[in-house]
């Protein structure tokens, strides 16, 4: 990746059209040219998107991710929906979205995704809480392992959790 930067933009473009979202993104961050050409945060829901944001629908259709708005209303940039849609411990592209209604993690659209590796009980979660959106906050935290655990009873995964016993008098 570092030579890719002294070619010229359109043949880079090509190169950075083949990689995958982990790639890209990683590229992205290794100057500014390539952010430049793995950018697509300001492109019109027409279809006038910018090299950038072909490439990034490209990878968005391949996985059946759609966006979560309307044309006129609630369009992201295709990268933000490429990042919905990945698992948010390990950057695989998630199987399992949960939904946080009170979104009081700050994810976008209250929704963040696991892979089938990281849903099952046996996996343990290690990322989880060096992630922006919980920023070392303990409830946060907590309130994120809850959802997760949630999910794993309703699919599944673990068993339900024993109810409250009456006690015999």
């Amino acid at each position: 990746m570092s030579a890719l930067w002294r070619l010229p933009d359109g043949v880079a473009s090509q190169i950075l059209r083949n990689l995958d979202g982990k790639s890209l993104v990683r590229s992205g961050r290794s100057c500014r040219r390539l952010r430049q050409l793995t950018h697509d945060g300001g492109d019109a829901p027409a279809p006038a998107l910018s090299l950038a944001g072909q490439t990034w629908k490209a990878l968005c259709d391949a996985r059946g991710w759609r966006q979560p708005g309307t044309r006129t209303r609630g369009w992201v940039p295709w990268s933000r929906v490429y990042r919905g849609g990945v698992c948010i411990e390990c950057a695989e592209p998630g199987g399992v979205t949960i939904n946080d209604p009170s979104n009081s993690l700050g994810f976008a659209w209250g929704r963040y995704a696991l892979c089938a590796r990281c849903i099952k009980p046996s996996a343990a979660l290690w990322r989880l809480k060096d992630r922006p959106e919980i920023a070392g906050s303990e409830t946060k935290l907590n309130h994120l392992l809850f959802r997760i655990a949630t999910v794993r009873r309703e699919l599944g995964y673990a068993p339900a959790s024993p109810g409250k016993r009456k006690r015999r008098r």
